[in-house]
């Protein structure tokens, strides 16, 4: 698993939630490895080929700024591994589907 920090990020992380990840990585016999970059999806994309990684999985958020629109993450990382042949696994959040439910089954759209 690997958590990327944007080298300018003020942001404090839920760092609970993060050991609580990493554990879990490692639990299950994985491995975990924090980075810092200038950008999110070159970072990630550059930690791939450095490990000869063909296929990221990818947690989504859209009310994140993990957004396809201008400047999204996830629109970035796309293009980026498109680039080096990577394969990308987009995989929503449950409290993502939560929300979209939610908004699906409000006839009043609010």
């Amino acid at each position: 698993m690997i958590h990327v920090i944007a080298a300018d990020s003020t942001r404090t992380h839920d760092q609970g939630t993060l050991k609580e990840l990493e554990e879990l990585s490692l639990a299950l016999g994985g491995e975990w490895s924090t980075l810092r970059g200038d950008d999110v999806s070159t970072t990630l994309v550059s930690f791939a080929r450095e490990h000869q990684i063909t296929q990221l999985m990818v947690g989504y958020d859209p009310g994140h700024k993990w957004g396809m629109g201008r400047g999204g993450i996830l629109r970035d990382l796309l293009r980026e591994a498109g680039k080096a042949s990577l394969d990308v696994h987009v995989i929503s959040l449950p409290r993502a589907r939560e929300k979209a439910a939610a908004r699906d089954e409000d006839p009043g759209g609010g």
